[in-house]
């Protein structure tokens, strides 16, 4: 997923300065709206922490399809971004045209290099903040991991399916992140999970999960070591 889009505050700024302001350009205010929406559904790992959304129980599964829907999103707002006239806009506005700016060459980077960037397919992020977020129940927010657990096996099965031409350094670095995500899904995962099983006296459902998980994070390390042999 691209780094450091910082889209919950992003989103946040939309919500907040959208609603008081009177002398945006025309149609701004419905684009950045468009904008947020269609792209909490490409990125769900990058959208708000909210037990309204649905989105976030997803992963962004890295198919061939995916990324023709990834161009189309970028093709289409980098366009409509371009009709905007940022010299009659209000300060409020043009930053956060400046944000949707900013979060469209992320995403063109994104584009451009991960089929040469193993690093782009991690999905630690997307866990992690979940258990770290207080955003609605212990017991919610575990069903939606549950949920995600799922598609993981998934998700890098087809994400080594994208990858092509690796350099040893992208894949230096990609297995180490990999052992770190490996650690917090057989360390700080499972015990958040076991922890709310405890609690509610339940039987277990997320280990064979977690297990399948930890198998497929393995495999995909192992595979993008593969290439520090070429």
């Amino acid at each position: 997923m691209p780094k450091a889009l910082l889209f919950t505050l992003f989103l946040f700024f939309i919500c907040t300065q959208f609603s008081c302001e009177t002398i945006a350009p025309k149609d701004f205010d419905g684009f950045a709206v468009r904008f947020v929406g269609d792209y909490r559904q490409l990125f769900p790992d990058e959208s708000s922490l909210s037990t309204d959304n649905d989105y976030l129980s997803k992963l962004a599964i890295p198919t061939p399809t995916y990324f023709d829907s990834v161009r189309d999103f970028h093709r289409q707002y980098s366009s409509k971004l371009k009709q905007f006239n940022r010299s009659a806009m209000p300060p409020t506005t043009l930053k956060s045209l400046q944000k949707v700016d900013n979060i469209l060459k992320s995403v063109d980077n994104y584009l451009n290099d991960y089929p040469h960037n193993p690093q782009r397919f991690n999905v630690l992020h997307g866990f992690k903040r979940i258990i770290n977020a207080d955003y609605g129940t212990k017991d919610y927010r575990v069903q939606t991991l549950l949920s995600k657990l799922e598609q993981v096996p998934l998700f890098y099965e087809t994400a080594k399916q994208r990858l092509s031409k690796v350099n040893r350094q992208s894949a230096d670095a990609a297995v180490d992140q990999h052992l770190a995500t490996f650690l917090f899904f057989e360390q700080e995962l499972s015990t958040f999970l076991q922890q709310n099983e405890q609690i509610r006296g339940a039987t277990s459902t997320y280990q064979p999960k977690i297990e399948a998980a930890k198998l497929a994070i393995k495999d995909y390390a192992a595979y993008v070591e593969s290439f520090r042999l070429n």
